[in-house]
């Protein structure tokens, strides 16, 4: 029986995607006779192209309706068991509700002096196109891979063969690494090497945040500067 339906453009997905978080967007393209996938777009400007077998995983419907057959089934099930559901499971539901609550990112003394301010930033300033902050898990994914590319060790990938790294060897800095041509050149990097699953994370997102940070940092007076107007008051 066929349970995926045909959805339209215009249709919200959300989609998970381990270590970085999940991201929600629309379907932009339907499948064809030649190409059975349909196009998602993200709210931060990347796409790709699911499956029409899978898009029904992702498919955000409003509150209360059913994605699918499966899932219907499964509701009918649940509402016709009558068991109580056991101690160990409303305990279970806490655990999670607590694990999941943002942890305050912490900073790594053996980073770059300006790594703690990125961190505040990233978590409280809005920037960017869209004007948000990031979520907690963003904010750590990028400070991981930023703190990699200043300390000279670069960034892996397990898409990659071994040995591939980027950035080996190079301590990427605010104030001396052209940000914008790291940013292209990890663009042909991923091209040549395979890439980044992870929607972005691994390497063109963090370079951004660093631009979007190093913009907003000199656009703030210096302390010496802020001292010289007090004084001339």
């Amino acid at each position: 029986a066929r349970t995926t339906g045909r959805y339209e453009i215009g249709q919200i997905v959300e989609k998970h995607f381990p270590g970085y978080g999940t991201f929600r967007g629309e379907i932009t393209g339907l499948p064809t006779a030649d190409f059975d996938n349909y196009e998602v777009k993200y709210v931060d400007g990347d796409a790709e192209h699911l499956p029409s077998t899978e898009i029904h995983k992702y498919v955000v419907f409003a509150e209360g309706a059913v994605n699918t057959a499966a899932e219907k089934k499964k509701r009918s099930a649940r509402a016709a068991k009558v068991t109580p559901s056991p101690p160990k499971k409303k305990r279970s539901k806490r655990t999670t509700k607590s694990s999941a609550r943002p942890r305050k990112l912490s900073y790594d003394e053996d980073g770059p002096e300006w790594l703690s301010d990125m961190l505040d930033f990233l978590e409280n300033v809005p920037h960017g196109p869209s004007g948000k902050t990031c979520s907690s898990t963003n904010a750590k994914s990028v400070f991981r891979q930023v703190r990699k590319l200043c300390s000279g060790d670069g960034i892996t990938y397990k898409g990659w063969e071994d040995g591939v790294i980027f950035a080996k060897d190079r301590k990427i800095t605010l104030e001396d690494t052209d940000l914008d041509a790291l940013h292209k050149e990890a663009r042909a990097f991923e091209a040549e090497h395979g890439r980044d699953k992870g929607h972005g994370w691994l390497l063109l997102h963090p370079i951004k945040k660093m631009k979007l940070y190093k913009e907003h940092r000199d656009s703030k007076p210096s302390a010496d500067l802020m001292s010289s107007w007090s004084g001339s008051a």
